[in-house]
C-alpha cells in the first residue's frame, strides 16, 4: 500500500468539549444533529496509551446530521485528566472547523443569534463566478469553530 492511498474514507470528526451535556444540547437543539451513541470509558489501557495520559476517564456523545448518518461528530470530554481550555483565532495554526450544509442561511443565522450564539461574521455571499455559495462562521460553547454553508441555488 502506498501512503497516497492510506486513507480510504472519512469516518468522524472529534471535538474536545468542557461540558458534554451543554455541547450535546447545542449540537442537537440548535444545529439539528441526532445523538447516535453515548459511552464512558475509565482507565482503559489502550485509551490512556493512545492519549499519552494516565487514568483517562472519557465521556463521549456520537452525533450525526440527519442527511449524512455515516459521517459522525464525536463530542469528547475528559473528566480525568482535565483538558486545558483556550480558543485560537480563526486564522491560527493549528486550527480547524466543522462545516455543515444548510438551507436559508440567513434564517439560520438569525435563529442562532437569537439564542446567543457567537458569530465570527454574518453570512457572506461569494460571487457567482467564484462558486455562488453563502457562508458564515460561528463558535460552539467551547469556542470550536463551525462553518455553515448554503450552496448556490
Amino acid at each position: 500500500m502506498s501512503t497516497a492511498t492510506c486513507a480510504e474514507k472519512m469516518d468522524h470528526v472529534a471535538l474536545m468539549v468542557s461540558d458534554l451535556e451543554e455541547s450535546s444540547r447545542f449540537y442537537e437543539e440548535l444545529l439539528g444533529l441526532q445523538k447516535v451513541e453515548y459511552y464512558e470509558e475509565s482507565n482503559v489501557e489502550g485509551l490512556s496509551q493512545a492519549m499519552q495520559q494516565t487514568n483517562v476517564h472519557l465521556k463521549m456523545v456520537i452525533m450525526a446530521a440527519p442527511g449524512n448518518p455515516e459521517m459522525t461528530l464525536h463530542l469528547s470530554q475528559l473528566t480525568h485528566p482535565e483538558s486545558p481550555v483556550g480558543r485560537p483565532a480563526i486564522h491560527h495554526v493549528p486550527s480547524a472547523h466543522v462545516c455543515f450544509t444548510v438551507t436559508d442561511i440567513e434564517a439560520k443565522h438569525e435563529f442562532l443569534k437569537s439564542r446567543g450564539v457567537e458569530f465570527v461574521s454574518p453570512p457572506v455571499a461569494w460571487p457567482e463566478d467564484k462558486g455562488g455559495w453563502t457562508l458564515c462562521f460561528l463558535y460552539d460553547p467551547d469556542g470550536n469553530l463551525i462553518e455553515l454553508v448554503e450552496p448556490k441555488a
